[in-house]
C-alpha cells in the first residue's frame, strides 16, 4: 500500500478516522476491512428488561405459612458488530423498571387479602436505523393463594404460589422460560432467561449471580442472567419474612413474601453498548458510564438508567 501522499510513517486508520490522499485500490481495501471513513457505527450491544416482583405470602391462625411465587428473571437481547446507528442522529433508550413485590396477608385475614401478585418488570428499549429493539421484562410471581403463575408472552414466567402444592408456575416467550410450580407450602421460582424455575433448593431463590456488563477486551459479552426469581423462602428467617429484592441493574426477579411477608420488587434492567473508541457518546440525561477497552479500539458504554436520547460525534 501506498504512504496516501504522507512523508515518513503513514498514521492508523480507522472506520470513523481515515487520513490521508487513497486510491481507488485502496479505498476498496479499506471498504472491505470496515477501515474506511463512514458514518455509519458498528457497535455490539446487550439488553436486558426489568425483573418480576414477587409475590406476597398468606398466614392464617393455626396453618402453614404459606409463600408466594418469585418474579421471573428478565429477558435479555445481545446484538453483536452490526452497523444500526449513525453519527449525529438521535436514538430514544429506555431501562426497564423492576416490577413491585405483592403485600402479604397474616394472621386472621384470610384469603380476602391474600392475592398480593408481583408486577411485571418493564422492557429496556434501544432505538436503532433498523426500527426497535426490546429486552422483555418478565412476569411477577403469584400470590400465595393465586391460582396459577403469572405468563410472560415475550420473557420469564413467575413462580406458583405456595397455598396448594401442585400450584403451577407461569408460561413464558422466547426471551425467557417458565416459572416453577410451589412445592407443598413453599413458593415456585420464577424462570430466567439461562432456565426453567425451580422448586427444590431452599436456597436457589438467595443466591444472586450478578449481570458481568462485560469481560473482554474487544468483545462485547454478559453472562445469562443465570440467578432464580427468588422463589422459595429462606427457612432460618421468620414465619413472616419478606422477600429479597433484585439488585439493580440486574434484571433478576423479586423474592417471595412468606406468611404475611411482602413480595420484594424485582431489579431494572441494564443497557450496554460497545462501539469504536474514536467515537464519543452523549448521553442526554440518561444515567451511564463510559470505560475504554484495554487494547484502546472500543469504549463500552453502560446506560443505567434514564428514558432520554442518546447519540455520537468524532472525537
Amino acid at each position: 500500500m501506498s504512504d496516501r501522499g504522507f512523508i515518513g510513517a503513514a498514521p492508523e486508520q480507522k472506520r470513523h478516522l481515515s487520513k490521508g490522499v487513497f486510491s481507488l485500490a485502496e479505498i476498496n481495501e479499506f471498504q472491505n476491512i470496515n477501515e474506511y471513513e463512514n458514518d455509519k457505527i458498528i457497535a455490539s450491544y446487550t439488553l436486558v428488561g426489568g425483573g418480576g416482583g414477587g409475590g406476597g405470602g398468606l398466614h392464617i391462625h393455626g396453618v402453614p405459612y404459606w409463600s408466594g411465587g418469585g418474579g421471573g428473571g428478565a429477558g435479555v437481547l445481545q446484538v453483536s458488530n452490526q452497523a444500526k446507528f449513525t453519527i449525529g442522529t438521535n436514538y430514544a433508550v429506555t431501562v426497564g423498571g423492576g416490577g413491585g413485590g405483592g403485600g402479604g396477608s397474616g394472621n386472621n385475614n384470610g384469603f380476602t387479602n391474600a392475592q398480593g401478585n408481583g408486577a411485571a418488570g418493564g422492557n429496556t428499549t434501544l432505538v436503532t436505523d433498523d426500527g426497535t429493539e426490546t429486552a422483555y421484562g418478565s412476569a411477577g410471581g403469584a400470590g400465595a393463594a393465586e391460582a396459577t403463575g403469572h405468563n410472560s408472552a415475550n420473557a420469564s414466567g413467575g413462580g406458583g404460589g405456595g397455598y396448594n402444592s401442585t400450584q403451577s408456575g407461569g408460561t413464558s416467550g422466547s426471551q425467557g422460560n417458565n416459572g416453577s410450580s410451589s412445592s407443598g407450602s413453599t413458593g415456585g421460582n420464577g424462570g430466567t432467561f439461562a432456565s426453567v424455575g425451580n422448586n427444590s433448593n431452599f436456597y436457589q431463590g438467595w443466591i444472586v449471580t450478578a449481570f458481568s456488563h462485560f469481560a473482554t477486551k474487544d468483545e462485547l459479552v454478559s453472562t445469562h442472567i443465570s440467578a432464580s426469581g427468588n422463589g422459595n423462602y429462606n427457612p432460618f428467617l421468620s414465619s413472616n419474612s419478606g422477600g429479597a429484592a433484585g439488585p439493580v441493574n440486574t434484571g433478576n426477579g423479586g423474592g417471595c413474601g412468606r406468611g404475611g411477608g411482602s413480595g420484594a420488587a424485582g431489579g431494572s434492567g441494564v443497557i450496554a453498548i460497545q462501539y469504536p473508541a474514536e467515537l464519543t457518546i452523549s448521553l442526554g440525561t440518561n444515567v451511564g458510564t463510559t470505560r475504554t477497552s484495554k487494547d484502546g479500539k472500543f469504549k463500552v458504554t453502560t446506560i443505567t438508567a434514564g428514558g432520554d436520547n442518546i447519540s455520537w460525534s468524532k472525537a
